[in-house]
Formats: C-alpha cells, sequence, structure tokens
C-alpha cells in the first residue's frame, strides 16, 4: 500500500521485555524454547535476541527499528535451520 507508516506512538512509551516460554501449543503450530527480549526506548525498537523452536526447526535473529528521525530504519535478520512442512497443520 501507499499508505504511511505513523511511528510516533513509539515515543509514548519505553519498556524493557523479556519472555521465555518453554511451551507454547496451539492447533496450527507448537512453538518450543522461546526466547525474546524487546527493549523500547526513545523511539528505537529492539528484538534480540529472538529464539524459538517449531516444526522441527529453529528460528533466530532479531529486528531493530529506530524511528528518532523523521524516516525510520529497519534491520532484521531472520534464519530458519531445519524446517519441515510436514510438521506444520494448516
Amino acid at each position: 500500500s501507499d499508505d504511511t507508516l505513523v511511528f510516533h506512538a513509539l515515543n509514548e512509551l519505553d519498556t524493557d521485555i523479556t519472555l521465555k516460554i518453554q511451551t507454547v501449543d496451539s492447533n496450527a503450530l507448537k512453538l518450543r524454547n522461546v526466547d525474546i527480549a524487546v527493549v523500547l526506548q526513545n523511539s528505537h525498537l529492539q528484538i534480540s535476541p529472538m529464539v524459538l523452536s517449531f516444526a522441527g526447526s529453529r528460528l533466530t535473529g532479531h529486528v531493530d527499528l529506530n524511528a528518532k528521525s523523521e524516516t525510520a530504519a529497519l534491520s532484521t535478520k531472520m534464519q530458519v535451520n531445519g524446517f519441515k512442512l510436514a510438521k506444520v497443520d494448516a
């Protein structure tokens, strides 16, 4: 879409959250060994580490969104190893 993303809401909140979850079960997907840290400070959002296991695979990565200036900068890296589509229920 041509709509502009508005990031001013990131100015409204600073937070530091760490999630460590052993198991998340849903009908379609089971997540294991979830380890995610989210830090938002002064319009700078960082999600690192981002680690979880699903469908016989392991996802690792990070997200960095810096919205301090008029033009936001986004950097991401995701890596999935050992993905098995047969283990995902559609």
